[in-house]
């Protein structure tokens, strides 16, 4: 199929810059999970139940973070705002250019009738 007959919304592609991120979310992901997730599960087997209180809240919040991150960064990758900006943005009336002279007659005093004749 030609490219060159299609309009230009279709002949963009497809934009990288989401698949990339959510790549790097699933790297991010495992990441944390092997570094910071996984011996926390093993300590809570043999932890205290106090311990392990606190320890799925340390976790919990490593995943909050986590989710927060994807969410800004999806916004980003996106670019979400850019789109809500222009959504809510109304179009301003066009600005209206008087002419100088007309101005000029408009604003102008003009003199009385008996001011006019001569003394």
């Amino acid at each position: 199929m030609n490219t060159k007959s299609l309009p230009a919304a279709r002949r963009r592609g497809v934009s990288w810059a989401p698949v990339l991120f959510l790549l790097a979310f699933l790297v991010a992901l495992g990441v944390i999970a092997l570094i910071y997730l996984e011996p926390m599960l093993r300590a809570a087997t043999t932890a205290t139940p106090q311990d392990r209180g606190r320890l799925s809240a340390f976790a919990m919040l490593a995943l909050m973070v986590l989710i927060m991150a994807l969410l800004v960064g999806l916004m980003l990758a996106l670019r979400i705002g850019r789109n809500i900006a222009r959504m809510s943005q109304h179009k301003p009336k066009p600005t209206h250019y008087p002419d100088a002279w007309e101005e000029s007659a408009r604003r102008i005093k003009t003199p009385e009738a008996n001011e006019l004749e001569d003394k």
